[in-house]
Parts: structure tokens; C-alpha cells; sequence
């Protein structure tokens, strides 16, 4: 018990240590003023895509691109605002490595996880977009995304005279359910395009 008591003064410690430096403080402000002109931005500019959809003569495939663009809206801004404030944050010679690069990144994977949502209902496609890219969002803020893929393209085994590694496999699978995912959609688009006519 004493252990845990310690480790957690120790946590407490750190914490209050790393809030009460300027640059922790500079990127945690950049963040919120970021979310809150990400979030007017968006407010401001989505009725203006959505009016678009007023128009009956479009086709299905242009109103559902409109849709989809309206949900990636505040994603997309978010993470346009925090790229920015990084790079003026590195021009003026902050460190943004603490929160904002892991704000990039968890931005990132919400923006991709949007796009899939806009593009599919269907579960399995949205839990496994949300477990790879927030998962890679998280490798990539803690430095651990490259030896993570190191050590998949090491870890190997042969198959007769050629080596496959377990990056190779997933991969492979990747781009397998990547190309079910695609002949899906063209075989669902068709399908409606059928029963048009």
C-alpha cells in the first residue's frame, strides 16, 4: 500500500510539474482557442454546405458527398487550426510535442473515423476503422508507431523459398477488406442505380 501511495505522489508530482511550465501552458491555451474556432467554423459554414442539398436535379452520389463533407466539417477544421498553431508554435521555438502532437494525431483519427462513418452504417467497417486509427494515433503520440512496424516486419517466417513477415500479412488483409469494402459500395451503388431505371 505504501508503494501505490508513493507512485501515486510521484504521478501527482510530475503532473503539477509538467502543468506549471510556460509551454504546457501556451499549447493547452493553443488547443482550446483551436476547438473553439474549429467549432464556430464549422457552425458557421455547415448551413451553407447543407443549402446545397436544395437542389433536387443533383445526383444521389453528389448529395451523399454533400452529407459527408457536412460531417467532416468540424474534424476537418479542428485539425486544420491545430496544424497551424504547431507550426507557429515551432516557428516561434515551443516545444509542441507534450499535447499538441498527440492532439494532431487523436484529431487525425477522428477525422479518418468520420470519413468511414459518412461511408458506411455497417459496425464491424466503423469499429475497425475506429480501432485502427485511433489505435496508430496513439502509437504514433507515444513514438512507439515505428517500432511497432519494425518489429512486425521482422517478426517473419518462411514459406518455401520466400520470407513473409506479419506486416506482409496485415497488409494483405488490409487491402483484401479494403477492396471488399470498395466492391461493396460499387455493388450497393449499382444496385441503386438499377432500380432507377
Amino acid at each position: 500500500m505504501n508503494d501505490l501511495s508513493l507512485a501515486l505522489t510521484q504521478v501527482w508530482e510530475n503532473a503539477f510539474q509538467f502543468w506549471t511550465t510556460p509551454s504546457a501552458r501556451i499549447q493547452a491555451a493553443v488547443i482550446g482557442l483551436s476547438i473553439f474556432i474549429a467549432w464556430i467554423s464549422s457552425q458557421r459554414a455547415k448551413p451553407k454546405i447543407l443549402k446545397l442539398l436544395q437542389d433536387q436535379t443533383r445526383p444521389a452520389w453528389i448529395e451523399r458527398t454533400i452529407r459527408i463533407l457536412a460531417q467532416l466539417l468540424l474534424p476537418l477544421f479542428l485539425l486544420l487550426c491545430s496544424l497551424l498553431a504547431r507550426g507557429v508554435l515551432d516557428r516561434f521555438g515551443f516545444a509542441s510535442v507534450d499535447l499538441l502532437n498527440p492532439f494532431v494525431h487523436a484529431t487525425t483519427a477522428w477525422l479518418i473515423y468520420r470519413l468511414v462513418a459518412g461511408l458506411t452504417h455497417n459496425r464491424f467497417w466503423l469499429r475497425l476503422a475506429a480501432v485502427l486509427a485511433f489505435g496508430m494515433a496513439a502509437l504514433q503520440s507515444f513514438g512507439l508507431l515505428e517500432p511497432t512496424l519494425d518489429f512486425l516486419s521482422s517478426a517473419s517466417f518462411a514459406i518455401g523459398k520466400s520470407k513473409l513477415s506479419i506486416l506482409d500479412v496485415v497488409n494483405g488483409v488490409f487491402i483484401l477488406l479494403l477492396l471488399l469494402w470498395m466492391s461493396s459500395l460499387l455493388g450497393s451503388a449499382g444496385e441503386t442505380r438499377i432500380r432507377e431505371l
